[in-house]
Formats: C-alpha cells, structure tokens, sequence
C-alpha cells in the first residue's frame, strides 16, 4: 500500500502534465485570408472553445498601398500596422473586410492574432494563414 501512495503522486503529475501540453496545443483562435482578386480582401477568424477574454489582430498594410475601408474598424493604427480589439468573442467564425487602394493578393498579406491562452494564461501568438 505504501509503495501505491508512493507512485500515485508520480502517476497524477505525468497525467497532468500531459493535459497541460494538449490544452496549449490547441489553436483558439486563427485566421486566413480569403482572395478576391481585387483590391478588397476578406480575414476569415475562427475562435474555437474555450474562447480568451480578448485577442487583437496585427495587420501590416502591403507597401505602396493604403487601406480605405474596414469592416469592423480597426482599433487603431494608420499607415503600415492596422490593429484590431475584439473584447469577449464568442465561438464560431465572422470576416473582417479590408478595401485597399489598389489590387492586393493574400500571398501580399502578413498579419498576427494575440491573445492570452485562456486554459493557462499563456500568451500565444498566431500568424494568419492563406
């Protein structure tokens, strides 16, 4: 019996380190670019259960080129790095519409999502796919 009490701490650490690396693995929130072949161009972002308390998307605005329009707008930022604050999502998948001044391909686009994993606190850095 000594020697099952002695083994059962070691048991539950490796179990829950093991539950701690899956709940980090998981990507609760990211994003792609969907292209129109124009100069209007469509963020796909998915937030995946459990969603964090907020997370801010990081766009650099190809060079030569400037941003007209945005839907929703963006938080901040004029020039190359737009931001955007999205406080309290909810699970599931919306758009964020970017109108450029001029043609944009999405092999042109580079952008980040930031956010405090919400299993651990951890922040987690995100780049947005094609």
């Amino acid at each position: 019996m000594r020697r099952f009490l002695c083994i059962l701490p070691v048991l539950l650490l490796g179990v829950g380190s093991v539950m701690a690396a899956n709940v980090t693995n998981v990507a609760n929130v990211s994003g792609r670019y969907l292209d129109s072949g124009s100069s209007d161009i469509r963020l796909q972002l998915t937030v995946e259960r459990p969603a964090p308390a907020a997370f801010i998307v990081i766009q650099k605005i190809p060079r030569g080129t400037q941003l007209l329009a945005a839907t929703p707008p963006p938080s901040s930022g004029a020039g190359p790095v737009i931001k955007w604050l999205f406080k309290r999502p909810r699970p599931g998948s919306f758009l964020v519409r970017m109108q450029f001044s001029q043609p944009v391909s999405v092999h042109q686009m580079e952008g980040t999502i930031s956010y405090r994993h919400p299993g651990n606190g951890s922040p987690v850095l995100t780049r947005i796919g094609e």
